[in-house]
């Protein structure tokens, strides 16, 4: 009932759009480009330590999803087992890191967990990676940092009114992977944008073990031989005036059908299926002289069946979130440019309804029993830009400072708590700056410093261990801190570096195993570390050709917790203290009559040793990747793709549960008209 009321009222939101157009009037001679607000954070314009993948990045790391993207961003690590694949940022865990998709949070209330290879690269038009404390500015759960994805509104830039883009992938183990993008535009300047968007991936992934005694059983190899991802993507966006007005609305529907059949690695034996449903609308007004606005409302359901040997962990249930976000900006411009200010004031409320379904641990929420929780926030986030006074436009100060304001109320309360410790009012804190030495911004320093928290999520609350833990504290960021450069000295090279560090009181750790799991805070974790990139670009005029280089390097040199009865001191599981990543492309940017175009990549990756839980137990070697990727490009409107993963079969995270794949290869066929 609820998913047919959302397709309702998108229906009637996208006809009124389609009746809008008649009474449009438009100067413009080009087509307009439809774009709702999702902010491109350019990290030479913002204090924030932000990274930007475009779309040729993510072409050239002949990655399926957003996961393998990103292991080759510095600061960020994968964490990649049988089922998942999440991402912890500068030492942090992924309940720490807060996913969105166009500006909206997708992360489960339940545990805040977000598979990112659900997500399909071809629908993809750039991710936002936000590093740092400083991304608390968004609000709880962003603690370690804030991963935004941008979905494509548009596969075609001709003027016919309509585009349509397909590609088919097939590899190792049977993997299929199939998508569809199209778009139809209407209006008399093409103002309108209707798009639908889909993909459907399958396969039989194997994945190697090299545990002697595991190997004899399992014959060297775990087959999690019924996976089944989908998703279907439905939007249209609408321009009313040349202003740039703009009402935006989506649905959004994922499936996902896990089943391994091998149950003799510890809890490597699941059955586990999820629907989840998403719509978004969106109004932006940037008419005003005095200030513009932005009104967005966002509802996520999400429903989770488990019904294998992990049930007792990561259990059956319902999850609905309602958010609403309201935000006015103002820029002020004084004394011909020497200064300027900008005021943004957001108030933004959610609510995140829970329902637990099979539990199979003895707890406090019985089963069908329901968790509500209410957030109210306002932020004001000011930022000030300072020119020297000569005006000459050569050297720029940029400070923003900002405070937001949560209040957090649990409706439920477990008859066993002795306190109301999640029911409370938090402020966090944040203030960031930015230097630019000259009028291009080669060279320019920036840094951060900002509190936050992490409110403890339901599983962590009601459905771990041998009993709930209802009073549990929200985890707290003591501060958060960053500082780093960014220098350009000629346009073919950039180098980037930032030293981090976070202190976290009441952090909150997962102990022990099986029917012993259990959840509790901690005194303190730091969090330090350096990170570093570095990209160049050489140009090859005579081929019409070019090479690429990125590189990364981050040392994690303490991701340190202690406990609170002891001195005992451990360090953050999956957390490497090393970590290098880079990629080679040649880049052929096709002869003069732009009938073929290509590129040729070469991926690396190193990883030194982790743990794989806080007592140091369980452990992974470290392990080296290297990849060969490659593209080419008839006409613009023909690509074959192909590749092979894992080139020299290393043998990597290979412990109990998270064993990885071993060598894989893939070709592809992609179409635009």
């Amino acid at each position: 009932m609820r998913v047919k009321i959302l397709a309702c009222a998108y229906l009637l939101i996208t006809i009124s759009c389609l009746y809008a157009q008649e009474n449009t009037n438009f100067n413009e001679t080009e087509t307009i480009r439809i774009r709702a607000k999702r902010e491109i954070f350019d990290p030479k314009k913002t204090s924030l330590n932000t990274t930007i993948i475009t779309e040729d990045e993510i072409k050239a790391t002949g990655a399926n999803n957003v996961a393998e993207v990103l292991k080759y961003t510095s600061g960020l690590v994968i964490r990649d087992s049988v089922s998942t694949q999440v991402s912890q940022i500068r030492g942090n865990r992924y309940e720490q890191t807060l996913v969105l998709v166009n500006g909206r949070r997708q992360s489960s209330a339940q545990n805040l967990f977000h598979d990112l290879s659900q997500y399909n690269v071809a629908d993809i038009e750039r991710i936002e990676i936000i590093k740092g404390a400083a991304a608390t500015r968004y609000g709880a759960n962003a603690s370690g940092g804030v991963i935004n994805i941008i979905t494509k509104d548009r596969v075609s830039d001709n003027d016919m009114g309509f585009g349509i883009e397909a590609g088919i992938h097939y590899g190792s183990y049977g993997n299929i992977i199939a998508d569809i993008l199209t778009d139809v535009y209407y209006g008399k300047e093409n103002q309108g944008n209707f798009y639908i968007s889909g993909f459907i991936e399958t396969n039989a992934r194997n994945y190697k073990i090299y545990d002697e005694a595991l190997a004899e059983t399992a014959g060297d190899e775990v087959k999690n031989n019924e996976i089944m991802l989908a998703n279907a993507r439905i939007g249209n966006s609408y321009r009313f005036n040349e202003q740039g007005d703009i009402l935006h609305t989506s649905f959004n529907y994922f499936y996902e059908n896990r089943n391994s059949s091998f149950s003799d690695i510890a809890n490597a034996h699941f059955e586990y299926k999820t629907d989840k449903y998403t719509a978004d609308i969106s109004y932006e007004h940037y008419s005003f002289d005095l200030f513009d606005f932005f009104f967005s409302a966002y509802t996520l359901y999400q429903t989770v069946e488990n019904s294998g040997e992990t049930a007792a962990i990561h259990n059956s249930f319902d999850n609905f979130t309602t958010e609403a976000n309201f935000s006015i900006e103002r820029i002020d411009n004084f004394g011909n440019g020497i200064f300027i200010f900008q005021n943004v004031a957001e108030i933004l409320y959610r609510n995140e309804y829970f329902i637990a379904g099979e539990v199979k641990k003895g707890t406090s929420l019985d089963e069908g029993s329901t968790v509500n929780r209410d957030t109210v926030s306002i932020a004001y986030l000011p930022s000030l830009g300072f020119f020297n006074y000569e005006n000459s436009e050569v050297s720029r100060l940029t400070i923003t400072p900002g405070i937001r304001f949560d209040a957090v109320f649990d409706s439920y309360n477990p008859k066993n708590a002795t306190s109301d410790n999640n029911t409370f009012y938090k402020p966090a804190y944040s203030i960031g700056g930015i230097y630019t030495f000259d009028r291009e911004r080669r060279y320019l320093i920036k840094g951060n410093i900002a509190t936050g928290y992490r409110n403890p999520t339901f599983n962590e609350l009601y459905l771990f261990g041998a009993s709930s833990n209802p009073d549990l504290k929200k985890e707290n960021i003591l501060l958060g801190s960053d500082i780093g450069f960014i220098i350009t000295p000629i346009n073919m090279i950039t180098l980037e570096a930032a030293y981090f560090t976070s202190k976290y009181t009441d952090y909150i750790v997962y102990i022990g195993s099986g029917d012993d799991y259990e959840v509790e805070n901690i005194s303190e974790y730091i969090s330090q570390g350096i990170d570093t990139a570095l990209s160049i670009n050489i140009p090859i005029q005579v081929a019409l050709s070019s090479i690429s280089l990125s590189a990364n390097y981050t040392y994690q040199f303490m991701a340190d917790g202690k406990q609170i009865d002891s001195s005992v001191i451990f360090r953050a599981p999956f957390i490497p203290e090393h970590a290098v990543n880079a990629v080679l492309s040649y880049i052929y940017d096709g002869d003069v009559n732009g009938i073929f175009s290509g590129r040729l990549n070469f991926l690396a990756n190193y990883t030194s040793p982790l743990s794989t839980d806080y007592t140091s137990g369980a452990s992974i070697d470290g392990y080296y990747t290297f990849d060969i990727t490659a593209s080419m490009t008839f006409i613009e409107y023909l690509t074959i793709e192909g590749g092979v993963r894992n080139i020299l079969d290393a043998k990597y995270n290979i412990a109990e549960d998270f064993p990885g794949p071993g060598r894989e290869w893939y070709v592809g066929i992609r179409g635009k008209f």
